[in-house]
């Protein structure tokens, strides 16, 4: 019997101090197959200004930056983002089982580091 279930993921935490985030993921698979791997990818966007003959051109481009995720539970993975800007960010995870499905629709969520007072 092969394994046809696309395993699932879903971002259950998001806890940041100062400039440091842990990130919580929890991960099935609801068929025969166990999750082998989970992807988590740190996201923001980056204004970027030039200066094109004598004129300012500015564009925004989404800076991407892949975590390393490490099962610390059954099922449960996290994730340390480390020396982050005050800005808002986006946090994605992709859940890959042993027999190599991979989940259909990426988890999601955004989050906020503050600015210190």
């Amino acid at each position: 019997m092969t394994d046809r279930t696309r395993p699932r993921s879903r971002i259950t935490r998001v806890r940041c101090r100062s400039r440091s985030c842990v990130i919580t993921i929890s991960a099935s698979d609801a068929g025969p197959g166990v999750v082998g791997s989970v992807r988590v990818t740190l996201s923001h966007r980056r204004k970027v200004c030039r200066r094109r003959s004598d004129r300012r051109v500015c564009q925004t481009r989404v800076v991407r930056k892949r975590l390393r995720a490490g099962a610390f539970r059954t099922g449960r993975y996290r994730a340390v983002a480390l020396g982050l800007r005050p800005r808002r960010y986006r946090v994605t995870s992709v859940a890959t089982d042993t027999a190599g499905n991979r989940q259909a629709k990426a988890a999601a969520r955004r989050f906020t580091v503050k600015r210190r007072r």
